[in-house]
């Protein structure tokens, strides 16, 4: 992300999975570098276990992102948090508003925290 974000501007990351490996700190340091570079990260989080959880709302925090919760079994909720993402990629803040404005639900709580 932050070499690529360097070479060529990068409008947003995305993580999606269910568990985080690698350190916190570490990925906090990470994402505070993706924030300074304008590059927000949105983590979609499956499943609750909790530390995966607070790892990834920080880095989400700390890049200027979002961060939600999905169920997998809810796969039209998880279309509706991508496209909420290529919308802000192609259009930015105003274009995320104007997405969530017509989605609602997890869309609008994922555009109330992009920075």
């Amino acid at each position: 992300g932050i070499a690529e974000t360097k070479r060529a501007k990068v409008a947003a990351l995305v993580f999606v999975g269910d568990t985080v490996e690698e350190s916190p700190d570490a990925l906090a340091g990470l994402a505070g570098q993706l924030g300074v570079l304008a590059t927000p990260v949105f983590a979609f989080h499956e499943g609750g276990e909790p530390l995966a959880r607070r790892t990834l709302e920080a880095v989400a925090k700390l890049s200027g992102g979002a961060y939600s919760p999905f169920d997998a079994n809810a796969a039209d909720a998880l279309r509706d948090l991508l496209s909420a993402v290529a919308a802000y990629a192609a259009g930015g803040r105003a274009a995320l508003a104007d997405f969530s404005k017509r989605k609602g639900g997890a869309v609008a709580l994922l555009a109330s925290q992009v920075k």
